[in-house]
């Protein structure tokens, strides 16, 4: 494909290449990538603003399924990096011009939004079952030149879709540009409840109808799945609900009056037990300065360490380790709460355990068996588990490194979780004491994993723990494709820098990448730190 003159005009190439490199999907890893490449973006803006100027031939990307509560899959894709920023470039002139692109809201204003409504005595609850995979790419090019009269742009976007995935309907998940796409795509289907006077709020394809009585919420679901059913999609039977206004308003206080109850007896208000944990829904999170916080990286550009912005109190941290080991023991049997109330008292346990791992990890609840249990019978929460494991880690290697042993040697865990589990064993410290169980894992996974994203950082995380060979990440590099290539080249270089081989990187990108690992402690070899250590008169 080529883009059009007339379209590279509008194209801001160094913020959509400081946007791509500051973006994170929460339910992947960390990428590397990102970190290597943030201080040369101005040269990774002449670089993209060339390519963009030539034929592009899009690479196909890959797919990993994260696990989904209570049941069911989210797919994610996994797409080079010159894939993610044309991507990105061929949509930003969208952002603007298209009328309700991406509004912010809050989820929790949108939940509440019905019982501002007067007269509503029922609410109609439904999404869409399988939104982003099934937008249908001619309808997708139809509305969007309605909205805006721009067919460039979009028919461009479609042009790389379609190359990248070999489909004509879907976009990817997690992704900021297709939140652009997706947001302009079912909007008519609010428009239409809305002409018809039905009061109704959507965060991306989560619906919320204010109605008067019984038979006004069965005429919204009609015309609500009329009007879905005219773009090809469906609603989600097992989330369309029409409750009373009361069993609404009441369901919205399920995980307040769950906490009121498991901390009773604790000291304190309940107001005080949580920090802010992540938000929800499926968009992409752009909205940050800086990049997150990873043990074993030095960088100035890097966010600080969970705890040191405001640690959480012993309130918080009592109540977080109690949610830990309600879950874990009998006590579970005596309360009645649903999968999701569980899940979001888990979530929560992670976002202040984490915040309070450096000082105080020791004292947490967590075990070897608690971690791989949550690890089965927790599938969905796998990154927010990892996240926490992480910081803890830092201060109780030996305990993390145990959960990763033993989680490495369950065949029951998908390849999400494998890959999370990689990522895991790559940031733990480097231990003098014998090789953990789960280097053979590793080593494994990067030379015979059965999926190329686990392989990748299968690979990373060995080159990590300065336990990766120049010939092994050559085997790695030769049999992932082309989505994983830059992550493996990450840990070939760091190979490289610590035997102290010449380089042989492929471009440009991958020189910068190379770049900043050699500037890391696990991208060098021994001589080197010792001479870095006596720079700094260490």
């Amino acid at each position: 494909m080529r883009i059009p003159t007339s379209l590279l005009d509008r194209i801001d190439v160094p913020a959509i290449v400081r946007e791509e490199l500051l973006s994170r999907n929460r339910f992947l890893p960390p990428d590397l990538v990102n970190y290597a490449l943030h201080r040369n973006a101005p040269q990774v803006s002449d670089w993209l603003a060339t390519t963009l100027r030539r034929e592009i031939r899009p690479s196909r990307h890959d797919i990993i399924l994260a696990k989904k509560a209570p049941r069911g899959s989210r797919p994610l894709p996994f797409m080079a990096l010159e894939d993610r920023l044309l991507y990105r470039a061929v949509v930003s002139p969208l952002r603007d011009a298209l009328p309700n692109s991406r509004v912010s809201i809050e989820y929790e204003s949108f939940l509440k939004a019905p019982l501002e409504v007067d007269r509503c005595e029922y609410v109609l609850k439904a999404d869409i079952a399988g939104f982003y995979q099934y937008i249908d790419h001619e309808r997708l090019i139809d509305e969007v030149i309605a909205q805006t009269g721009d067919d460039l742009a979009v028919g461009a976007a479609v042009e790389f879709i379609q190359g990248s995935s070999g489909r004509r309907f879907g976009l990817p998940q997690m992704s900021q540009p297709s939140d652009t796409l997706a947001d302009c795509y079912i909007d008519p289907i609010q428009r239409n409840l809305l002409r018809h006077e039905y009061p109704t709020f959507r965060y991306v394809d989560d619906f919320r109808v204010a109605c008067t009585d019984y038979e006004h919420a069965l005429g919204a679901l009609e015309l609500l799945e009329r009007s879905a059913f005219s773009l090809g999609l469906i609603l989600n039977d097992s989330k369309t609900l029409t409750p009373s206004v009361e069993t609404y308003e009441q369901s919205l206080n399920t995980v307040k009056q769950a906490e009121e109850e498991l901390f009773s007896r604790l000291e304190g208000t309940i107001e005080g037990f949580f920090l802010l944990t992540s938000g929800y829904g499926d968009q992409a999170d752009d909205d940050r300065e800086l990049l997150p916080w990873l043990p074993g990286l030095e960088d100035d550009e890097v966010d600080s360490a969970p705890g040191t912005a405001g640690a959480p109190n012993d309130v918080q941290v009592a109540a977080a380790n109690h949610v830990l080991t309600m879950w874990d023991d009998d006590q579970r049997a005596n309360v009645v709460w649903t999968s999701g109330t569980w899940a979001v008292l888990l979530r929560k346990a992670f976002a202040v355990l984490a915040s309070d791992a450096a000082d105080n990890g020791a004292n947490h609840s967590m075990t070897v068996g608690l971690a791989t249990n949550l690890l089965i019978y927790e599938p969905h929460l796998t990154h927010e588990l990892v996240n926490y494991l992480t910081a803890l880690g830092q201060a109780e290697t030996d305990l993390v490194s145990k959960i990763v042993d033993e989680a490495a040697a369950k065949h029951v865990l998908s390849p999400w979780q494998l890959l999370w589990l990689a990522h895991l064993a790559g940031t733990l410290p480097i231990s003098s004491r014998r090789t953990p169980r789960h280097v053979a894992w590793l080593q494994h996974e990067a030379e015979f994993g059965r999926h190329d994203a686990v392989a990748a950082r299968a690979a990373l995380a060995l080159a990590q723990r300065q336990l990766l060979t120049v010939g092994e990440a050559h085997k790695t590099y030769e049999r992932v494709e082309s989505p994983h290539h830059r992550t493996v080249a990450l840990a070939l270089a760091a190979a490289e820098g610590r035997t102290r081989q010449q380089r042989t990187h492929d471009d440009l990108i991958d020189g910068f990448a190379a770049s900043w690992v050699h500037s890391q402690k696990w991208g060098q070899s021994a001589a080197r730190r010792r001479v870095v250590r006596k720079s700094k008169g260490v």
